[in-house]
């Protein structure tokens, strides 16, 4: 079987579809898959982390055909698109377009030598939240009714359903145990963790109250942030204002291979989103026994059992959060049973092998 497959990103750009795009390649190709990719991200790296990344296999579209600007600028660069996925996957047997992106765009306008594969539409966070009906030239209906859609959470395919797309279903976002795997040694008592970048849709800003509400109970805590994102500097503000700012590490983009270890020293990892689909380091953090507090987002809903596998905080909710957070804190050996049921859940649900299993399956399906 031949497989294309179509994402917005690939490393060595950072971020979570990226990476499972990249995991799942491999996966499929170590399975005798014939999987090419055509992609953004045409930079080469000096990373000698990163030299795997470029391959015969893999077609990234070059800068210099990155047009933007007008629309008709905007309609070349799509076309130009168009061109290059005919060219690279004309003869695969399914075709996989991860999220909606120019990428969508191109083969719905332009379909070409691939108008009769199957096509698969994938849809992933704020692709999927962000939509909303047009009664004109509304290309995502129009691919959606042309493709197989998946989406990766059970609330998010509900959510498209309610404004009249066709969903298939969802397959939730994976967990490798090789390489999230339970620390060799103990965490650091008090320390918790956010894997976010900086943006309005993570509500960073309600995690910081409640870290400021754990140092007016006097709860010790050290936290250490992840991501990048335009709230970084009111964040800072928010910490110097609640004197919290000497216990909060704002640590940037971190490479994902480097995630894990920073998980290991922590004793809680809490997210304090307004929404969410299927956050990859809920799994991730479950997967090495680390218990979680997040906020109750259909997402995390679906991953966590309340008080069994995680503690949910009731979204914006800074009280309930920090409350949840010195819960886990306080009760060391509770929380450590609580992370060893979430990893047992994770294996059976989220492991690498499961999920990327059940889009074998379908394009197998697709493909006979």
């Amino acid at each position: 079987m031949k497989l294309g497959v179509v994402p917005a990103q690939l490393p060595p750009d950072p971020g979570g579809l990226g990476e499972t795009v990249w995991a799942k390649h491999h996966w499929l190709r170590a399975r005798g898959v014939d999987a090419r990719i055509v992609t953004y991200t045409p930079r080469p790296t000096d990373d000698e982390h990163d030299f795997d990344l470029f391959g015969p296999e893999i077609t990234r579209f070059h800068p210099e055909a990155r047009v933007g600007g007008s629309p008709l600028a905007r309609l070349r660069e799509v076309r130009a698109m168009a061109r290059l996925m005919q060219e690279k996957l004309a003869d695969c047997d399914v075709i996989e377009v991860q999220g909606w992106t120019l990428w969508a765009t191109a083969l719905a306008l332009f379909p070409g030598a691939l108008a009769r594969k199957p096509w698969v539409l994938v849809f992933r966070g704020t692709d999927g939240w962000g939509y909303h009906p047009r009664r004109f030239l509304d290309l995502k209906r129009r691919m959606n009714r042309r493709a197989h859609t998946i989406a990766n959470s059970a609330g998010l395919a509900a959510h498209l359903r309610r404004l009249g797309l066709q969903v298939e279903g969802h397959i939730w976002s994976e967990a490798d145990p090789a390489i999230f795997a339970p620390p060799a040694t103990p965490a650091e008592p008090g320390r918790t963790i956010a894997v976010k970048g900086l943006y309005p849709p993570g509500d960073p800003a309600t995690l910081i109250r409640a870290l400021g509400i754990l140092k007016e109970l006097n709860i010790p805590f050290r936290h250490e942030h992840l991501g990048l994102g335009p709230l970084q500097a009111p964040m800072e503000e928010l910490c110097a204002a609640l004197g919290i700012e000497d216990r909060v590490l704002f640590m940037g983009q971190v490479p994902h291979r480097e995630v894990p270890a920073h998980l290991a020293r922590a004793a809680v990892m809490v997210l304090s989103s307004r929404l969410e689909s299927c956050p990859h380091v809920i799994g991730e953090a479950m997967m090495m026994g680390l218990p979680v507090v997040a906020t109750a987002t259909t997402g995390a809903a679906e991953l966590i059992r309340d008080g069994d596998t995680g503690f949910l905080a009731r979204v914006g909710d800074p009280e309930d959060l920090a409350a949840k957070i010195a819960q886990a804190l306080g009760d060391p050996e509770g929380a450590r049973a609580m992370g060893l049921r979430a990893r047992a859940w994770a294996l059976e649900n989220l492991h690498v092998d499961v999920v990327f299993e059940k889009y074998l399956d379908l394009y197998r399906r697709l493909a006979g």
